[in-house]
């Protein structure tokens, strides 16, 4: 676990608001970790698709938000595939996952909290910086200034973790809808879309 503020900034801003998915890698240990209090950075791989070639103009956008998102931000890996049909950008990283009561001032961040007695539920959260960053990125490109909501894919690795609940989602690649998953080892659940376009992805796990 790795303890520091590495936010969504970048990957976010990067290609025309959302990405086609944000992989974030979730073990058993970080969910008791964050209920405990403590500030857990989970690793993220984030894709984007950009249907044409980018223009001189658009490079000299993205320059300038990268320079905006150096603040804030810190990234393991950012990679630029080219093709026939585009080009593909994919950034590794971390992403703050705490408790409801701890929260974050990060732009994008997971949270965990109670949900029933023998839920929680873990969702993605916009912090307090969200909307300065959202400022500045529109300063230089109203186009590209990042959604608030982005489709989450949690890979989870839950060492018989008791359930994951999954109101609405792909689980494997099958829609789920209010499908409870038991002695979960390994799932990955992919949310996006639809109304989480405006709430944000939301998954269940036992207590």
């Amino acid at each position: 676990m790795k303890i520091a503020k590495l936010t969504l900034l970048a990957v976010m801003a990067l290609a025309a608001c959302k990405a086609d998915d944000v992989t974030t890698k979730i073990t058993k240990d970080d969910i008791l970790a964050a209920q405990s209090g403590q500030t857990v950075m989970v690793d993220f791989t984030a894709t984007f698709s950009m249907a044409t070639e980018l223009d001189d103009q658009q490079k000299q956008e993205i320059k300038q938000i990268q320079a905006i998102a150096e603040s804030y931000v810190a990234v393991d890996d950012f990679s630029l595939d080219k093709s026939d049909f585009g080009a593909t950008i994919t950034i590794e990283g971390t992403l703050p996952f705490v408790s409801a009561d701890v929260g974050s001032s990060a732009p994008w961040y997971l949270e965990i909290s109670p949900y029933t007695s023998d839920l929680s539920m873990i969702a993605l959260r916009n912090g307090s910086d969200y909307d300065a960053l959202e400022s500045a990125i529109n300063d230089v490109s109203f186009a590209l200034a990042p959604d608030r909501a982005q489709p989450i894919k949690f890979d989870l690795k839950l060492d018989g973790m008791t359930m994951v609940l999954v109101p609405a989602g792909q689980v494997e690649g099958t829609p789920a809808v209010m499908e409870a998953f038991t002695e979960v080892e390994r799932l990955k659940v992919l949310v996006g879309g639809g109304i989480f376009d405006d709430t944000g992805a939301v998954i269940m796990v036992g207590n």
